[in-house]
């Protein structure tokens, strides 16, 4: 039950999902013991997914029809069988008062589909998947950028996700189109930084047998196809071609965040499906054409001709090194989120012991509980079941013809 009867202030989503709508004053929630309240884990894990099956399903047995003198002797043996002995009658005892109802617990894996009533199908997708995945995580901030795991190897390939994104729908959001278009400029993939990566990339190759393209007359009579150098391998082009990249949104925690510290997030945009399945990613430019020719023994001249721009980031619930306690991922149950600022001030300084279950408007009912969410949720989850597993995210790729080449010149 309610351990306060304070009221504290809460948000939920309002305008068909778009916008937070603050509840305070009596409309506010309560917080409730967390032991009587507790986030569960005890459902079951789903299977796993992009697994073999260990033992095939065992074929039917054939039995023999049994002779009609058999089944006769049977049906006899039966008929003079005496029929067992009644049992003595149960002790009455006193019938103790029946508990008084409890909302039923919300289990850590139904929070896909609650993710589904607020519209958030790809958040839902990529957590389900998450859940049936082998167990897979990093420890460390290097390991979690370099997608390497708690085994010191690379994210194995049922962990690399190449086909839940596509860039189509993560640009029909205006500020990933906004940051694309910023990465696609021409300024953007030659600045110096770039440029000195693009330098970086090429010196890897000096003895790669490039193609002829005898259509192409000028200086450069070579060219080299990164695509079909790795196989069409997502991770490999990524770790091998790419040069430049722009930084897309940010974390839940610091979007609760900056709204808290605004005095109020009541009327701004509540979080959509890209926030909720990507929150923060990064889209990336990497070579896809490039013209080669020597102009010395020792010097090189480059013509790069075509780029390809995708996204690329990691599904985790990892906790970086610099954040004091663990991300606070909003108060969920089957009908969806709330975000509390007292819960979100009090992950944010560590006091976990402040985040607290609620009742909604102060109403102990399922669809009024809401529980805390964090990232150390999914790890515990992690440990209990031995599965759950943090994935490597790739979209397609988009190639654009570069209207003017990027040409360098360097020595090899």
């Amino acid at each position: 039950m309610s351990d306060s009867e304070q009221r504290l202030t809460y948000y939920k989503p309002a305008w068909l999902n778009l916008m937070w709508g603050e509840l305070a004053g009596d409309k506010g929630c309560t917080k409730l013991d967390v032991e009587a309240f507790m986030l569960s884990t005890a459902k079951p894990p789903p299977p796993l997914r992009d697994q073999p099956l260990l033992f095939p399903k065992p074929l039917p047995i054939k039995r023999e029809a049994k002779s009609i003198i058999e089944g006769f002797t049977e049906f006899r043996e039966w008929l003079n069988t005496p029929p067992p002995p009644k049992p003595a009658p149960a002790p009455k005892v006193a019938e103790k008062p029946k508990p008084k109802p409890k909302v039923k617990p919300f289990d850590i894996q139904d929070i896909p589909g609650a993710m589904d009533k607020l519209g958030w199908k790809y958040s839902a997708k990529i957590m389900r998947k998450w859940f049936a995945g082998e167990m897979n995580y990093s420890t460390n901030d290097e390991d979690d950028r370099k997608a390497i795991n708690q085994h010191g190897q690379a994210y194995p390939p049922s962990m690399v996700d190449t086909t839940t994104f596509t860039l189509d729908w993560i640009l029909s959001y205006q500020r990933a189109k906004e940051k694309y278009d910023e990465l696609a400029s021409y300024e953007k993939l030659t600045t110096p930084a770039a440029w000195n990566k693009l330098i970086e990339v090429l010196r890897r190759f000096p003895n790669m047998r490039y193609s002829r393209d005898e259509r192409y007359r000028g200086a450069a009579p070579y060219f080299l196809h990164p695509w079909k150098l790795v196989g069409e391998d997502m991770r490999r082009f990524h770790e091998n071609f790419q040069f430049q990249f722009v930084m897309v949104g940010s974390s839940w925690q610091e979007i609760l965040a900056k709204g808290i510290q605004s005095s109020g997030i009541t009327g701004t945009a509540f979080p959509n499906d890209l926030e909720g399945a990507l929150a923060n990613f990064s889209l990336y430019a990497a070579i896809n054409k490039v013209y080669y020719a020597r102009s010395t023994q020792t010097l090189a001249r480059c013509e790069i001709t075509e780029v390809a721009i995708y996204m690329r980031d990691t599904y985790t619930f990892y906790d970086r090194s610099d954040t004091k306690a663990s991300q606070y991922l909003g108060h969920w149950n089957s009908t969806g989120m709330r975000a509390v600022p007292a819960a979100e001030l009090a992950a944010r300084h560590g006091a976990d012991w402040l985040l607290r279950p609620i009742a909604g408007e102060g109403r102990l009912t399922e669809g009024n509980v809401f529980y805390p969410v964090q990232n150390k949720d999914f790890r515990k989850w992690q440990a209990e079941h031995k599965q759950g597993g943090d994935l490597l995210l790739f979209s397609n790729r988009r190639v654009i013809k570069l209207d003017r080449p990027i040409v360098l010149e360097f020595e090899i």
